[in-house]
């Protein structure tokens, strides 16, 4: 069986790509922790396509987000962060907003 679409090439920005979710919308987010990021591409999107969104930076609390990236029913975006042994959590559809980071020692209390 052929694939109905396929996302690769160098506009895509895909460098490690490790975990995708897929919001209400259509929109395919995939962490790519070599880069440090999570690219946000357009339903649809296919071939060397760019994302429509990056979430990357300082601000997001992104620490190498590897194999852990998951929506919930109001699409807010959960992505488990290797290297700051945490979880954060970014609003829903938001690139760059004010990230809520979940860690063990936050849990314990």
């Amino acid at each position: 069986m052929a694939p109905t679409r396929t996302i690769s090439g160098t506009n895509t920005g895909l460098n490690g790509p490790t975990d995708i979710a897929l919001d209400s919308a259509g929109y395919l987010y995939v962490g790519s922790w070599n880069v440090n990021s999570i690219l946000v591409f357009a339903p649809g999107a296919s071939g060397n396509m760019p994302p429509s969104r990056t979430i990357s930076g300082g601000s997001t609390g992104l620490s190498f987000p590897l194999f852990s990236v998951a929506l919930d029913s109001a699409d807010n975006l959960f992505v488990s962060n290797f290297n700051a042994n945490s979880i954060t959590c970014l609003r829903r559809r938001m690139a760059m907003c004010p990230p809520r980071a979940l860690s063990a020692a936050a849990a314990r209390g």
